[in-house]
């Protein structure tokens, strides 16, 4: 029965969701005016805005134009829905399962925006670093890492036994390595070619995954999206009639590795240990 409740509460936060996603990038309202159809402009029934059960029962148009409905928004809400209940089994009830939560649905939303606008929002991704910096001491990631980051200090010669703190410097290790590994690639990409190869908002976003999932899963999360891009980028190129210069959206592979690394980083991490 939690399953489910939690399931249901996922998706309704995957309709605002949505509301996001095609909002933000044209710099509207996320609160006003009420959601409407694309076709016809008519205000969506309350009726008619049950997440996935009203895209069913319409069978995927609208009630009085029968415009088709993208098949997006059912999408993101079930995927919202599945990740706050993955949340749930890693983390229970407590307050770092609603971060985990909340912080796999602003990454779905970055994927979707940039996937489909090549870009990555600041009020989402410096709105998140901040969050993730400030609440890093109550994070079961960092509670996790704090006594690695305590041995490593002590190694520099500094001496704290306070696990909030050196789960607070853990995170913005994590945020510096994260954002620091991909501004030295942006640099030396415009040193070589001349030209921008990455844009900050990428920067950014894994200065944010930084600092909520911590060093180890950060490398994991631009290793995993490094692969993924280099991947489907030459599929991308390919279709695009070999155009180099066609823009990737490395943005969404990030945003998917970053998921990725929060829910399977520490078995993916034992496994590489493991082989040394």
């Amino acid at each position: 029965m939690i399953y489910l409740m939690i399931f249901a509460f996922g998706i309704v936060v995957g309709s605002f969701l949505n509301v996001c996603i095609y909002r933000v990038p044209r710099e509207r309202s996320i609160v006003t005016p009420r959601s409407a159809c694309p076709g016809c402009g008519q205000p969506i029934a309350f009726y008619d805005n049950i997440p996935i059960l009203s895209f069913l029962i319409l069978r995927g148009r609208c009630r009085r134009c029968s415009t088709a409905i993208s098949w997006q928004y059912p999408v993101v809400e079930a995927l919202n829905g599945l990740l706050w209940v993955a949340a749930y089994l890693g983390w229970a009830l407590t307050p770092s399962a609603l971060l985990y939560a909340a912080f796999g649905s602003a990454m779905l939303v970055l994927v979707f925006i940039d996937a489909q606008h090549r870009i990555l929002p600041h009020g989402i991704t410096v709105g998140g670093w901040i969050v993730g910096l400030a609440t890093a001491p109550w994070q079961v990631i960092h509670q996790y890492e704090a006594p690695n980051v305590g041995r490593l200090l002590g190694l520099l010669g500094v001496m704290t036994a306070d696990e909030r703190i050196l789960a607070w410097i853990g995170s913005l290790v994590g945020s510096l390595l994260g954002a620091g590994m991909l501004l030295v690639v942006a640099v030396g990409y415009y040193l070589v070619r001349r030209e921008e190869g990455m844009g900050h908002g990428d920067i950014i976003l894994m200065g944010l995954v930084g600092a909520v999932l911590g060093w180890g899963r950060t490398l994991l999360t631009v290793f995993l999206g490094s692969l993924l891009g280099a991947v489907v980028g030459l599929v991308l190129i390919r279709r695009a009639g070999g155009d180099r210069k066609y823009e990737i959206p490395f943005g969404t592979f990030l945003g998917i590795a970053a998921v990725s690394a929060l829910f399977f980083g520490e078995i993916l991490l034992d496994w590489y240990w493991s082989l040394l």
